[in-house]
């Protein structure tokens, strides 16, 4: 319930994450760092959820931190492109213009999704230089089309 603190209303809500130690061959660091990761799936579900450790969460987790620690050099590896999909005007019946879709060229993953590392990358703060990268990008490329007013 909500309450008054010094003419504040506050209200407080609690995230719950859960180990189980199970036959007792865990050791409290273990158990603890589980715990963690249950917890961080409870907050990312929303608020006043409680979530009990899966083996998958440590394998989410990792790979999560991967493509973080990937994404933080892959501007100076020049591993981003952008693909250009033209804007159909129908009542013109022509190209008004371009949408710029940004595609990270991993060395060993491969093409990654954007829906793999805008998140992460939002999350992270990491979103402002690749946005400005793309931005910067896409204001230097014309696409062989020439640039005027109408393309605007």
């Amino acid at each position: 319930m909500p309450y008054n603190l010094a003419g504040h209303t506050v209200i407080v809500g609690v995230s719950i994450g859960i180990a189980l130690a199970g036959d007792g061959g865990m050791n409290a660091d273990t158990l603890l760092k589980n715990a963690d990761m249950a917890l961080y799936q409870a907050k990312a579900k929303g608020r006043g959820i409680c979530s009990l450790f899966e083996a998958d969460m440590e394998r989410q987790l990792l790979s999560r931190l991967a493509i973080e620690e990937d994404l933080r050099d892959a501007l100076e590896r020049e591993e981003f492109e952008l693909l250009y999909q033209p804007l159909w005007d129908l009542g013109s019946n022509r190209i008004a213009g371009f949408e710029a879709l940004i595609r990270w060229n991993h060395p060993l993953r491969g093409t990654v999704s954007p829906g793999q590392f805008i998140q992460i990358a939002e999350e992270t703060g990491l979103i402002r230089s690749i946005g400005g990268w793309a931005l910067n990008r896409a204001s230097r490329m014309r696409c062989g089309f020439p640039m005027t007013s109408r393309w605007r």
